[in-house]
């Protein structure tokens, strides 16, 4: 660390076997600065600051002071968890494999294993309250070993994942994308941005290979997560269908808890407005009553599996992913210092995030956007033919029908 750096100081759960996860969104930390106290402070996300805080929620942090003494070299930091109800064994197994928590303070993660001792009061005389606890460990400081890789860290490329989001109408929004204009059941939009990647990284040292490791700290972990809109369009089948017969159609919110009607031409006409899923767009001039929500919803999972091969080609094929892992190649020569290392890190980051959402913009471009509206829904249901004939299989049982599925999901 280096004066008036920001750092995250990361808390997960460790089960018996080592194996690290994420503690439940809303979970209370406490912290306590144990050493280097004139080093700095701790932060909350809510912004209140000192040597020792409680109620804590990820992320918090602990901000170096900007005219840090040169003798202080070494910060520590005691962190806190309630375990009870998420581990498998409680914070009394205690032997060599029985840390429950990891802290760990500029990424760096410690292999040294801590059992439960008493601490002097600290840089506060705040109590700590919790049972279950680790230490945070970082040096302040200029060259590489203050920095160090403390497990056989090698260059390791991230992987491609993709999240749906929808925190706006996409249904009702006039844009240039291609579905926009279209009155139909269900709407995706890529608007080709990741999550922020970039601001959750880490770097050590590997002196073995003499060179920088750079980590990506997402959840998972080296994982670029894209996000991406998608919504089921209820009140424009409403509107479409009402338009075409003066009522409302019955949306079957989930196939599992629908009762079928006892009705003879009540089940026959199921049946065939079900078979009717089968012809892509779903239409009030081929679905007279019955529309089938879980299957609209399958059929946007479909086109999201289009997006997820689109993103992967391009990263894996136009050698991203080997752009990744070789661009950021820096010897303790080159990088002398864990404040160069950082800010060069963050730098190659901002420019590989920016070639490649350009590079996957121009093959949505043309892949999607620049392609007939059809010839990508067909595509995407050639792709997903036997996911979609699975799916409709089980729904025509749960109804007591024969499936008979048809040789193309599209007119």
């Amino acid at each position: 660390m280096s004066a008036g750096d920001t750092v995250i100081i990361r808390v997960t759960k460790v089960d018996k076997n080592g194996n690290e996860s994420s503690f439940p969104a809303g979970t209370l930390f406490e912290a306590k600065v144990l050493e280097g106290c004139l080093g700095g402070e701790l932060l909350s996300s809510d912004n209140r600051t000192g040597k020792y805080l409680a109620n804590l929620t990820q992320p918090f942090y602990f901000i170096v002071d900007k005219n840090i003494d040169s003798t202080i070299t070494n910060i520590e930091i005691k962190v806190g968890a309630p375990v009870s109800g998420y581990l498998s064994y409680d914070d009394s197994f205690n032997n060599v494999n029985g840390k429950i928590i990891n802290a760990s303070m500029n990424r760096v993660k410690q292999t040294k294993i801590l059992k439960k001792q008493m601490d002097s009061d600290g840089c506060s005389t705040s109590p700590f309250a919790s049972s279950s606890y680790d230490y945070a460990r970082g040096n302040v400081g200029g060259g590489c070993d203050h920095l160090p890789c403390y497990t056989n860290n090698v260059p390791t490329a991230p992987t491609i994942d993709l999240k749906p989001f929808n925190n706006r109408d996409i249904c009702n929004k006039k844009s240039g994308y291609a579905f926009t204009d279209y009155n139909w059941d269900g709407k995706q939009e890529f608007p080709t941005q990741p999550l922020d990647f970039v601001k959750s990284f880490n770097v050590c040292y590997n002196k073995n290979l003499n060179r920088w490791i750079l980590t990506l700290y997402t959840d998972p972990i080296q994982t670029l997560k894209f996000q991406y809109e998608q919504d089921y369009c209820w009140n424009k089948i409403n509107v479409n269908w009402y338009n075409k017969y003066q009522r409302y159609p019955i949306i079957i919110e989930n196939y599992k808890s629908f009762v079928v009607p006892s009705d003879t031409n009540e089940r026959a006409l199921l049946k065939a407005d079900l078979e009717a899923h089968q012809k892509y767009p779903i239409s009030p001039d081929r679905i007279k009553k019955y529309v089938l929500k879980d299957f609209i919803i399958a059929h946007e999972n479909g086109h999201a599996d289009g997006l997820r091969k689109i993103i992967n080609d391009v990263y894996t094929n136009e050698k991203y992913l080997e752009y990744f892992l070789n661009k950021f190649n820096y010897s303790c020569s080159k990088l002398s210092s864990a404040k160069m290392a950082q800010d060069t890190a963050l730098k190659f980051l901002q420019t590989f995030e920016q070639k490649l959402i350009k590079a996957i913009a121009a093959e949505y471009q043309k892949k999607v956007l620049g392609s007939d509206i059809g010839d990508r829904e067909r595509l995407d249901s050639i792709h997903n033919y036997s996911v979609y004939n699975s799916f409709m299989k089980r729904v025509f049982k749960k109804f007591g029908f024969t499936f008979v599925p048809v040789k193309r999901w599209w007119l």
